[in-house]
C-alpha cells in the first residue's frame, strides 16, 4: 500500500472514531460528521472503498 493511502485511511478511521464518541447534541458534531463525509467521498472517488474496508479490518478500526 502506498504511504498516501495509509495516511488517508488512518485519518478517516480516526475521524469516524471521533464522530462516534461525540454526543448526539454535542456542539461541533455536525461539523465533524461533514468532515467525515468529505473524507469518505475522497476514498470513493479514488475507488479505494474495498481497500479501505480491508485496511480497517486489518488494523482494528
Amino acid at each position: 500500500m502506498r504511504k498516501i493511502e495509509e495516511i488517508l485511511f488512518r485519518h478517516v478511521a480516526e475521524q469516524r472514531k471521533r464522530c462516534e464518541s461525540m454526543e448526539v447534541c454535542q456542539v461541533g458534531r455536525r461539523t465533524e460528521i461533514a468532515k467525515l463525509r468529505a473524507l469518505k467521498s475522497v476514498i470513493q472517488e479514488a475507488r479505494l472503498d474495498i481497500e479501505y474496508i480491508r485496511w480497517c479490518r486489518k488494523n482494528g478500526y
